[in-house]
């Protein structure tokens, strides 16, 4: 017989009911004891994988937050033009990007995601310098790029063409003309007055005229030699109250007057430009 078969023989009823609940007690706390630790890891694998999500979660936040606020700077940039929009949503995907590479620190998933969306987003942010440098050529404001060029030239024409728009000299040679054809009706002071000051207008006018060089001394020096022809001929002629046949001497001046502004006249250009 089995030494322990004996031992057991030997115990009284209530040593072996105590002993069976003993041993009932024990295997019991065994199996709460491994339930208990097994709850532990159930709640302990629940509790990462919820943080897990909620990490995922709190950066795909940031990532769409950081997404929305560069847009809206896109959409500032497009509509106003300005560098401080530009500058806004180069921050923002800046941003995006931080976001996303803490997204791949997190678990695999998270790094398939994260390479995904700085794909993307490197993409759209090259794109957005090539509309940002397009605009920029085309010109931001009508001063810059292409507009300001154009604006300049067109300011550059328009000059060039005002230098050609020498009617209002006509005209006031035309006006001059005709006071020198009263002073020959009347041979009055005041007449040859009226003459002199229309012909000191013209010349300030034509110094302050935007005139080809060559052209402007041309004029002027006729202009001088009109005026000092016309003082001596209307002095003259008041003195002596009759010209006693002699001729004007100044109408070949004017004439030349005439031919220089007329070469240098075309018609309607100023009109035309703007």
């Amino acid at each position: 017989m089995e030494p322990g078969y004996t031992l057991l023989a030997k115990l009284r009823i209530g040593e072996k009911i105590w002993l069976s609940s003993g041993l009932v007690g024990l295997l019991f706390l065994a199996m709460t004891g491994g339930y208990q630790h097994t709850l532990s890891g159930v709640l302990k694998d629940y509790r990462d994988l919820h943080a897990l999500h909620q990490n995922r979660n709190d950066r795909a936040r940031e990532i769409a937050a950081s997404l929305y606020r560069a847009h809206e700077a896109e959409n500032r940039f497009l509509v106003g033009r300005n560098e401080a929009s530009m500058a806004e949503a180069r921050q923002q995907l800046r941003v995006l990007l931080q976001h996303a590479e803490r997204l791949g620190g997190i678990d695999a998933e998270g790094a398939r995601s994260a390479a995904q969306i700085t794909a993307l987003t490197e993409a759209y942010r090259d794109d957005l310098e090539a509309i940002a440098e397009a605009w920029r050529k085309a010109g931001l404001d009508h001063n810059t790029g292409l507009q300001g060029a154009f604006r300049d030239t067109a300011h550059r024409l328009q000059e060039m063409a005002a230098a050609y728009a020498v009617q209002n000299l006509y005209i006031d040679l035309l006006r001059i003309r005709a006071s020198e054809k009263d002073f020959g009706l009347r041979r009055q002071p005041e007449y040859r007055d009226q003459v002199l000051r229309l012909l000191d207008g013209f010349r300030a006018k034509i110094e302050a005229f935007a005139l080809e060089p060559s052209v402007k001394a041309a004029l002027l020096e006729q202009v001088a030699l009109y005026h000092g022809e016309f003082s001596l001929f209307a002095d003259k002629a008041i003195r002596d109250g009759n010209i006693g046949g002699d001729t004007e001497p100044q109408p070949d001046t004017a004439d030349r007057i005439e031919a220089l502004i007329n070469s240098h006249y075309v018609p309607g250009m100023e009109v035309s430009v703007l």
